[in-house]
């Protein structure tokens, strides 16, 4: 991939309104179904308390 195509992608997923225009971007760049292009996030398989731990709504944090 050269890198004015590179840029297309990341243009055309800053502009996708929804989870399904993200997948089909993905899919149609080869990226979606190809396990060798992900990795875990932090190289790390147990990950889960990292990204748990993300609020939902960080607009509402210490607002209770």
């Amino acid at each position: 991939m050269h890198n004015e195509q590179k840029k297309e992608l990341c243009l055309a997923l800053l502009r996708a309104d929804s989870e399904a225009e993200v997948i089909q971007i993905l899919s149609e760049a080869g990226f979606w179904d190809n396990p060798r292009v992900w990795r875990l996030y932090g190289d790390r398989e147990n990950n889960f308390s990292t990204i748990g731990n993300q609020q939902n709504k960080p607009e509402l944090v210490g607002e209770w």
